[in-house]
């Protein structure tokens, strides 16, 4: 019978009395897992709507959203220049903020483009 998180009790064992002898108290016990299934969006799906961010930095909780748009804008320019923009050229982190721009749907890039342009300008440098 389980009684909690970690614990368990043996029906029909009496522990009680001078039958509880070491080989009655002591024992390996296995632990057996039930399997879980999990539903997962493809990769397409999960790139337009990510759903919830995961939180990492309370002070900046706006930020995970701009980070994924900004990402996308960085893949958007790889697949038209065939590479990443080099480190400090401003003109090519504004080609991948002209990315973000046009993927930026709900305008939540107001504001953050100097997020996009220092991921941009310091990306391959990486």
């Amino acid at each position: 019978n389980v009684t909690g998180p970690f614990t368990f009790e043996l029906v029909g064992v009496d522990m009680s009395g001078d039958d509880a002898s070491a080989q009655v108290t002591q024992g390996y016990i296995t632990q057996v897992k039930k399997p879980v299934e999990l539903n997962f969006k493809s990769y397409t799906e999960a790139l337009e709507d990510p759903g919830e961010f995961m939180l990492s930095d309370f002070a900046k909780f706006d930020r995970p959203p701009v980070l994924h748009l900004a990402y996308r804008a960085l893949a958007a320019y790889l697949e038209e220049h065939g590479e990443f923009p080099n480190p400090g050229d401003v003109t090519q982190a504004n080609a991948v903020l002209d990315n973000a721009k046009a993927l930026d749907k709900d305008n939540m890039l107001e504001g953050k483009e100097r997020i996009v342009m220092h991921l941009a300008s310091g990306y391959k440098a990486i």
